[in-house]
């Protein structure tokens, strides 16, 4: 399985799921815990900002305070995604000239993080037999739980 895989298969168990019993409970979050794990790594370096990329994260940064949204207190607006902005197709035009001037650095960033999620990595499921799932589950939770059930 790739580390992609890994991150998605986080997103997927992490989902709210109604009437869940509690094998299936303590299968998702030991899944969750051992997958958080195996992902530390590979988070750390994600979030970091390379040495060559550090002034264009800082300018960056500061293009998007200026040009995003901002409350009543002239603070920069956010979400969880990050800044907020009510013409993103604006900003992009704006972050155009930045981007060229750091396209190569930028290119071997990308590369390097499509590198990272294609590693292979063996993980071993906490597994949950398919008749221990609670009946009220629909298709789509089924589908989120596939990498850890297991048929008899």
């Amino acid at each position: 399985m790739k580390i992609r895989d890994l991150f998605n298969t986080v997103h997927r168990l992490s989902m709210n799921r109604s009437g869940v019993n509690t094998k299936l409970a303590y299968a998702v979050k030991k899944n969750l815990r051992l997958l958080r794990a195996e992902l530390k790594d590979a988070n750390e370096v994600l979030q970091q900002v390379p040495e060559d990329l550090q002034e264009y994260d800082k300018a960056r940064l500061e293009l998007c305070k200026e040009h995003c949204d901002h409350d009543e207190k002239g603070e920069p607006v956010t979400d969880d995604r990050g800044f907020v902005f009510t013409d993103p197709a604006a900003f992009a035009e704006i972050m155009k000239p930045l981007q060229e001037q750091y396209a190569d650095a930028l290119q071997a960033r990308e590369d390097e993080i499509e590198a990272l999620l294609d590693t292979e990595v063996q993980i071993e499921f906490h597994k949950i037999k398919v008749d221990d799932l609670p009946d009220n589950l629909n298709e789509n939770d089924i589908e989120s739980l596939m990498d850890i059930l297991w048929e008899d």
